[in-house]
Order: C-alpha cells, then structure tokens, then sequence
C-alpha cells in the first residue's frame, strides 16, 4: 500500500469534511466561505458529497440552500448529487426551490436531469423544473424532440412552460412541431406554438391547412387561426379555407381582415363568397372586403348593382 498517498487521501477528506460542517454553521457569512471554498475544490470535494448532500434534509432552509449552492459551484463535479437536486426542487421554500433549479444546469448543463424531471410523478417538481425550461434555449441544439414529447402535460405550470420555452426556440422547434400535427394528443398545443412562432412556421402552412379541413372543429379553427399568426405567406392557404363553411370559413375571413390591404390577393375569393345565397357568410365576406380597404372598393361597389 501507498502509505503515503493513503495519509494524503485522508488528509483531503478530514479537510474537506472541516468545510463541510462549516456550511452548516449558522453564521450566512461562514456558510458562503464554505459553499465558496467547496466549489473551487471541484473535483475533489466529491469524497464528501453524501455529508454535503445530508444538509439538504437540514429544518434551516438557509443551511439548506447554501448546501444545494456549494453542489452546484462544483460543477460538472457534483453531478452524482443531481437526483437528490431533483428532490429539492419540491422543498417548501422557494429560494432552497431557485437554488436547486441553478445547481441542476450547473452540474449537467446539457440538462437531461432537468429534462427528465418532467416526467416526475410529483407535480411540484415537475413545475419547479419547468420554471427553468428558458435556460435551455441557449443549448445547442436546443432539446427540441423532449421538449414537444411534454406538450401534452395539461398542468398549466408546467404545459404553459414548455409553449413559452418552444416560442423562445422559434424556428428550430418546427420541423417537430409539424411532425407532432398528427398526434391527437399533442396537436393542439403544438398549433398553439406555430401561431405564436409566426413567419419562422411558414414550413408548417401546408400541415396546418390540412387540419383545418379535419372533422375536429376545435383543431380546425385553431389551425386557421395558426395560419393568421404566420402571417402574409399563409394567404393562399386561408383563401383556400373560404369555402369551408361554418367556424373555418369565418376564422379565415376574420384572419384576411387583420393583414388589411395586404390581403389584397384574397379579394377575388372574397367577392364570390359575398354573392352567395347564404346570407350571413354574404356579411362577412363584405365586411373583410371593406376590411381590406381601398383595393376592395370597385369590387363592393359591383356588389351594390
């Protein structure tokens, strides 16, 4: 046996032991010495991470937020300690609930522990983790397929989370969003994005217009809707809709009348909708028409003989 580097080994740990215990210390000062002290060991504070970890369990919410922070200070170091993060995240306290968030992307900054915190069974963790979802749009690539796989999850803490977080991604998130069109249980939220996407979506014009012919009403309206929100480019495809009939019709309508004079290539459909025999879609191709402004003019007046 190395004698000596068994004394050195034992050196170490009786060392960073000593560390240890200070981030229990009452004293906020002496705690962030330790917390301080315990990242820039990294790697070699990891001897002691199950007593670094045990502070986690401390009834000092203090104690324990600085104990999560020293973790997260090691770095990559300290990814054995990411389960134990996890659970942090459904501590009571929401600073102890901040920190934790941190120190997961500081000791997995590819983020699949915090990824995988989405399919928690505990819903506060699950929220927790989907609070921090807006750091990941800096990875690259950004965790495209994970994130629209969660769509589905209707608790609005942490389904609302991933909208935002797909939104912030923008056009990376299409090509799976468009994909994603043809699962039921994701499709509405995943039409919901693309609206929000706008012109990055224009890939998703033809998928979109697809459901919008669906028998699903609910997925129809929104999908033209989706192709309101892209913009200019999805005109030819809402034109298409104009004779749909009932909600799709209208929705179509109400989103040619939003892009104003700029819809101006939809005004031929418009007018022959506008002499139909169904009177109140007659009215609301006359009043997108006069939404359109100038351009529609000699075509209303036609409508007057």
């Amino acid at each position: 046996m190395d004698w000596h580097r068994f004394a050195n080994h034992e050196e170490d740990y009786e060392r960073t032991s000593r560390i240890v215990r200070q981030l229990g210390d009452p004293d906020p000062h002496a705690r962030k010495q330790a917390a301080e002290a315990l990242g820039a060991l990294g790697g070699e504070a990891a001897i002691a991470m199950p007593q670094i970890v045990s502070l986690f369990q401390r009834p000092d919410h203090n104690v324990r937020r600085d104990a999560i922070m020293a973790v997260g200070r090691m770095g990559q170091s300290g990814l054995h300690a990411a389960p134990k993060l996890i659970e942090s995240l459904a501590d009571q306290d929401a600073g102890v609930r901040r920190m934790a968030r941190i120190a997961i992307l500081q000791v997995d900054p590819d983020a699949k522990a915090l990824l995988g915190a989405l399919t928690h069974s505990d819903l506060k963790i699950r929220e927790s983790a989907a609070h921090a979802l807006p750091r990941v749009v800096r990875l690259d690539p950004p965790p495209v397929d994970n994130l629209v796989a969660h769509l589905a999850d209707d608790a609005p803490g942490v389904g609302q989370k991933i909208i935002e977080t797909l939104v912030s991604i923008g056009s990376p998130a299409v090509p799976a969003l468009t994909k994603s069109l043809g699962d039921a249980r994701l499709s509405g939220a995943a039409v919901a994005v693309l609206a929000k996407i706008g012109k990055a979506a224009i890939p998703a014009i033809e998928p979109l217009t697809e459901l919008a012919r669906s028998q699903d009403a609910v997925s129809a309206v929104e999908a033209v809707r989706a192709l309101g929100g892209i913009g200019l480019e999805a005109i030819p495809a809402l034109v298409s809709l104009l004779d749909s009939g009932g909600r799709v019709s209208s929705t179509a309508m109400a989103m040619i009348a939003a892009m104003r004079v700029a819809a101006a290539p939809a005004i031929p459909s418009l007018t022959q909708l506008a002499r139909q025999k169904n009177r109140p879609l007659a009215a609301e191709a006359v009043r997108t028409l006069g939404a359109i402004g100038p351009e529609a003019i000699p075509l209303l007046v036609s409508l007057l003989r």
